[in-house]
């Protein structure tokens, strides 16, 4: 019995699959949190230079439509304050409402907005006196480009943007518009911090319940190796529990199918093994009886003396054991080759008569129950080896005449079926029982202990005949009745 391992070892599936699973989430976790950042740090800096865009273009929009009093003033320092947003200069009355000049811009810092800061072209500021936020942009837009830049702190970043004021294709100023980032890295931070938090909270909960759901998934296999251990070799015919229809219930009925193979090899085996026991003990049985013959009567001649009349039936007697023991031998010989594979026939047409009259002379005789023959027709010809053939009618019908007795009748006729030729040999004589008949064929077997062996018989006869039959391709079968006679048929192909 294999010993159960740790259900949460490292070692366990649930664990390696709990891990992957909880590994692959941390990954695609830290993945989209990466990008939601990136997102948001590229959605808010656009939202916060969109911003800066639109505070620069009305600064813009007052240089180009102002006039040039206006500008005049505005670029001299003496108007810090221009027209608010719904006036317009006297020679653009038509022309659509402007915004408002520098200063008029929102008062607030709401979010970090500032003011917008205005400086002439000598740096100097036109507007609440403030300093530059960035040297570089200034310098930037005074050669007519715009920039975006941004200036870092102590206190944190400032995102500014740098323009340049024109009139007339010529450069004025330069407006500088800067929004504080603090408050927007502030919540950047905070976003992290509640990502970071979040994340490993939501890996406990997908691991405990990924431990938990695979756990229930792997219940079958549990099942399976639990009633696997149970089945022993003397068992074979338990089988796998089958619940469900998923691939765990494919690989149940998988292992019962093999299951069922592996105890049939064993039946198989098993009987095998029996018949291979049967088979040493009669054989053994068999060559002992001729040998124990041939034993005592040369023993017997050699100890004592005899007239040359004794000496001839003792010679005779050793004779007969000998021929015996050499057709046992012979026969054995044979179904070895046969079950080796080591026998084959070259098979050829033959007259079905030939061979009857062949194999006739071994049932003929006083001793022997009458044979009559019945073929139809009369010119038959079976495809086969002519000395297998032979010895096949020989055996069947030296099997009738050995236990039919001399008042019976032994019958051979044959029958066309399709493309075959039925050969039957039937006679009246003892009858074999039901239970007997399905091992017939099996090697010394015997219906009655020692009713063959009082007959002469080895024992090996139907054997023989089942595997010539066996390798001209053909089939053989036996019916009997008790007290009323057997009949075998033979079928083999027609030429």
């Amino acid at each position: 019995m294999t010993t159960s391992r740790p259900r949460f070892s490292l070692n366990s599936v649930r664990v390696r699959i709990t891990l992957w699973n909880v590994g692959i989430l941390a990954f695609v976790l830290i993945v989209l949190g990466a990008v939601f950042m990136f997102s948001f740090r590229a959605n808010v800096a656009a939202a916060v230079d969109q911003g800066l865009l639109k505070r620069v273009l009305w600064a813009q929009g007052f240089f180009a439509h102002a006039t040039p009093e206006e500008t005049a003033n505005v670029l001299a320092g003496r108007n810090p304050h221009p027209p608010r947003f719904d006036r317009r200069p006297a020679s653009q009355d038509k022309q659509p409402k402007r915004p408002a000049g520098p200063g008029d811009g929102p008062g607030d810092e709401k979010f970090g907005e500032m003011r917008p800061r205005f400086f002439g072209m000598d740096m100097k500021p036109l507007s609440h006196g403030s300093a530059l936020w960035d040297r570089a942009g200034f310098e930037r837009a005074t050669q007519g480009y715009s920039v975006y830049t941004t200036v870092h702190a102590s206190d944190g970043d400032t995102r500014v943007y740098s323009a340049p004021l024109t009139q007339d294709g010529k450069v004025l100023a330069v407006v500088q518009c800067a929004n504080s980032l603090a408050h927007l890295q502030g919540e950047q931070a905070r976003m992290q911090r509640i990502l970071m938090t979040l994340i490993p909270f939501v890996l406990l909960i997908a691991g405990l319940g990924g431990a938990f759901l695979t756990d229930r998934a792997l219940r079958p296999v549990r099942e399976i190796a639990h009633a696997a251990n149970k089945i022993e070799a003397e068992k074979l015919s338990q089988r796998l529990p089958v619940i469900g229809h998923d691939e765990f219930t494919e690989i149940a009925e998988a292992f019962n199918g093999l299951l069922g193979r592996l105890e049939t090899a064993f039946e198989r085996q098993e009987q095998a093994f029996q018949q291979q026991q049967r088979f040493t003990a009669d054989a053994s049985h068999e060559l002992r009886t001729p040998l124990t013959i041939i034993k005592a009567n040369t023993s017997l001649a050699l100890t004592s003396s005899r007239t040359e009349e004794q000496l001839r039936k003792t010679l005779q007697t050793v004779d007969s054991a000998a021929d015996r023991m050499n057709r046992i031998v012979q026969d054995l010989l044979l179904l070895a080759r046969s079950d080796a594979g080591q026998l084959s026939y070259d098979l050829r047409p033959v007259a079905l008569a030939e061979i009857v009259e062949q194999a006739l002379p071994a049932v003929q005789g006083a001793n022997h129950a009458p044979v009559s023959v019945r073929l139809n027709p009369p010119d038959a010809l079976v495809c086969g080896q002519p000395d297998a053939l032979v010895r096949l009618l020989s055996n069947l019908l030296e099997n009738a005449a050995r236990y039919t007795p001399q008042d019976g009748q032994i019958t051979v006729s044959s029958e066309v079926h399709g493309g075959s030729i039925v050969v039957i040999v039937s006679d009246t004589g003892e009858g074999i029982a039901p239970e007997h008949l399905p091992h017939v064929t099996e090697r010394f077997y015997r219906a009655e202990a020692a009713r063959s062996r009082a007959h002469g018989g080895t024992g090996l006869g139907l054997a023989i005949c089942q595997s010539i039959v066996d390798l001209h391709h053909g089939d053989l079968t036996v019916d009997s009745t008790p007290g009323v006679g057997t009949t075998v048929r033979v079928t083999l192909p027609s030429a």
